[in-house]
């Protein structure tokens, strides 16, 4: 009789029905179905396996999942600590993007009360430094309208923060703007949502903003500032993502996919998310293609795997932990404490799969993608299973699309 156990550089990880080994040095996650299963439980159980399975077994040994020598598994415990921070300058926005999460470009009197001054957002600056947080984006509505912009920005940079990000439309994205992000080392993310005047605009409802987009981005380009096109697909442009990607190439930048418009919390954009079946088939997870390490496994099990460590700051001083989170206030820095906002975002920080419905029975919970927003969005409630898997973990498949766009069946993996 021979006694094998787990690898030391692997996790083997049990679901309701199938598991997966985690080899966290190779970086591979390999799933097994419910016979699988069984036959690793025989093998760490001491019994020898039977003729059908020796191959089975030869394979794991020599791939080094399983060995006969036992080894301490000893994982590392992730502190609390700060990520990255979205700093929400305000919202107010030139364009009226049809469908914007925020409906920032749409004047409300509500929006413009306790709105943070610069000062505020410098006090913010200070804190998030000396909590150790080094990476934050300035965002809106649209932050370059937000009149103390360049200051603020200018100010970041002596606090030597290790990565600036800035999510605009770039419509105010002058020569002077794009020198002072070339000099304190920023980087830019820009939304387009066509690929000429009239599919751009259609979207954003601003007349004339792609072609300052198309200015901006020359600007970006000349200096070699960083930048990142965000793609946001819905229905009234998913049919234009190849004329889409040929313009970001075209402007000698990488294409880098899409996003589809996501539901949220009582926003505008549901109304205009994709109906083409194989977009939203390419937003989804549909096979066992999963990585991870041992920072990314012991990070999985003790914290969400997405939004840890983060948290957004509203134009009014709302903190939530995303800022697709429009519904999940943790305080408001003019009215509590430090400490009581820090305690309620660990306890988002701390949902983890093993909390999530239907992910806690999953063997790939340690590995797969997560957003709890997503969850909300889509009517599921704050502990729903991750919306863009479609793996169930009770039958160990995989569901595929029918040719009406809606999921069905299941391929065995």
């Amino acid at each position: 009789m021979s006694r094998y156990c787990i690898s030391d550089h692997c996790r083997w990880v049990k679901g309701d029905t199938g598991s997966a080994i985690y080899d966290l040095k190779k970086g591979i996650v390999y799933p097994f179905d419910h016979e699988g299963t069984a036959l690793i439980e025989q093998m760490l159980h001491g019994y020898d396996p039977s003729e059908t399975s020796v191959a089975f077994v030869s394979d794991l040994i020599e791939r080094h999942l399983l060995n006969d020598h036992d080894f301490p598994i000893a994982e590392k415990r992730i502190l609390p600590s700060l990520r990255y921070v979205w700093l929400e300058l305000t919202n107010i926005c030139n364009c009226r993007c049809i469908h914007c999460y925020g409906a920032f470009g749409i004047p409300d009197n509500s929006k413009s009360k306790e709105k943070l001054t610069l000062e505020d957002w410098k006090r913010i600056l200070d804190r998030i430094a000396s909590l150790g947080g080094d990476s934050i984006q300035f965002i809106g509505g649209e932050p370059l309208m937000f009149p103390g912009f360049m200051d603020l920005l200018r100010y970041a940079n002596s606090l030597s923060f290790r990565r600036i990000d800035i999510f605009t439309n770039a419509f105010f994205l002058t020569e002077s703007v794009a020198d002072l992000i070339a000099d304190v080392g920023a980087s830019v993310r820009v939304s387009l949502y066509g690929y000429d005047e009239s599919s751009h605009d259609a979207i954003t409802q601003h007349s004339g903003s792609f072609k300052r987009l198309d200015h901006s981005l020359d600007l970006l380009k000349e200096r070699n500032i960083p930048v990142s096109i965000a793609v946001v697909l819905m229905r009234e442009n998913q049919d234009n993502i190849q004329q889409i990607k040929d313009y970001v190439e075209k402007k000698g930048f990488m294409y880098r996919g899409f996003d589809t418009v996501r539901k949220v919390n009582h926003s505008i954009q549901n109304s205009h998310t994709v109906t083409d079946p194989s977009l939203l088939s390419e937003r989804m997870i549909k096979k066992p293609k999963f990585q991870t390490s041992p920072y990314l496994f012991s990070l999985c099990r003790q914290w969400n795997s997405c939004w840890y460590g983060k948290f957004a700051v509203t134009a009014s001083g709302d903190i939530i932990p995303c800022i697709f989170a429009r519904d999940l206030i943790c305080g408001n820095i003019h009215i509590n404490s430090f400490e009581s906002i820090r305690e309620k975002l660990i306890d988002y920080w701390s949902i983890t799969k093993d909390k999530v419905n239907e992910c806690s029975v999953c063997e790939f919970r340690y590995a797969c993608d997560d957003c709890r927003p997503l969850s909300l969005g889509e009517g599921k409630g704050l502990l729903g299973k991750y919306p863009r898997c479609l793996y169930d973990p009770l039958s160990c498949q995989w569901q595929t699309m029918s040719t009406n766009g809606s999921w069905i069946g299941a391929d065995h993996e």
